[in-house]
């Protein structure tokens, strides 16, 4: 199956892909409002539409199904700014915990100065959160949203995620079970990172509250899911850094005599297909499970990717991911 078919159902993504690539350019310009010229330099050349939507999937998926839900064109901007601003919150802080530089705006930065340029990142799209609610304040709906309500409620939704960070960052005590790395890891890190995006429009949109409630929930699934392939791809990373593991969790509470000092130094040789083939499939299987259930959730919202889409989306996400090979049948 060709892992995401630039078909009909792909090409209705492409006003959406149009709008991103308006929100990132504004996001750009109002950095160089902020910032003397002499600290941003030329964006480049920017990427075709399909791999544009691979390097943006979610931030067009959110746009798309705030449409589907019915959410006015006029308020599309003011969340895919919030969202646009979030994740670029979210990846400068990660590229400081893992000591990183994944681009950002475009920062005339020295390249060895990567701490610095991620702070700089943070500062600026915090900044662009406030410009978005100010610059939304046109619409009635928007504007009767107190400043304060909008920084607690992202707030509120941050600070846990944050906070399982800062427990792996002081330590990983125990393996907890699996059931427990699913509840308290992955619902933060995988689903709740996901749901961010509706944290604002459950407060603002009161007439399409329940729609966007289940919305909410679908990207939840799908964030649950990917963070199960994001486990297999960074077993070994993962084992390296003490960091909670889906995977290392099922081996560790498995398998009666499971040796993670191995597990560790085989993984630099072999993937976990190999190592593990049948905790692999088996984490993958229930991966793709949680994505189709919450792209069920969507398409029953209007949303067009149907089951046989979705299978070549997740697959391509898959890919994304550096979990090719990890691919369970029902995906190959």
């Amino acid at each position: 199956m060709n892992p995401l078919t630039w078909n009909a159902t792909f090409r209705r993504f492409k006003p959406f892909i149009r709008k991103q690539r308006d929100i990132e350019r504004a996001g750009v310009s109002f950095a160089g409002e902020l910032l003397p010229k002499v600290f941003l330099k030329s964006v480049g050349k920017q990427p075709g539409d399909l791999d544009y939507l691979q390097r943006n999937v979610f931030s067009i998926l959110f746009l798309a199904l705030y449409s589907c839900i019915g959410i006015p064109e006029r308020r599309l901007d003011f969340y895919g700014t919030i969202n646009h601003a979030i994740r670029g919150i979210v990846t400068a802080t990660d590229n400081i915990l893992d000591d990183e530089l994944k681009p950002q705006l475009p920062l005339a930065l020295p390249a060895e100065a990567p701490r610095f340029t991620s702070v700089m990142n943070i500062l600026l799209f915090d900044r662009l959160i406030a410009h978005a609610k100010t610059s939304a304040n046109i619409d009635p709906l928007v504007n009767a949203l107190n400043d304060m309500e909008l920084e607690r409620a992202l707030m509120a939704s941050l600070a846990p995620i944050g906070a399982l960070e800062a427990e792996e960052e002081a330590g990983r005590k125990c393996v907890p079970t699996p059931e427990e790395v699913l509840s308290k890891v992955h619902d933060q890190r995988g689903g709740n990172l996901l749901r961010l995006a509706f944290v604002i429009p459950l407060i603002v949109e009161d007439e399409l509250r329940e729609k966007v409630a289940r919305g909410a929930e679908g990207v939840y699934l799908l964030g649950m899911g990917l963070q199960l392939v994001d486990d297999l791809v960074d077993f070994g990373e993962d084992l390296a850094g003490g960091k909670h593991n889906y995977l290392h969790s099922l081996l560790h509470h498995t398998r009666g005599h499971f040796d993670a000092d191995k597990a560790l130094e085989d993984s630099g040789s072999y993937g976990v297909e190999a190592l593990f083939p049948e905790e692999t499939e088996l984490v993958a299987s229930k991966a793709v499970d949680e994505g189709l259930k919450g792209f069920g959730i969507l398409h029953d919202l209007g949303f067009w990717i149907d089951d046989s889409s979705a299978k070549a989306l997740l697959s391509r996400l898959f890919d994304l991911r550096g979990g090719g090979a990890l691919k369970p049948p029902s995906l190959r």
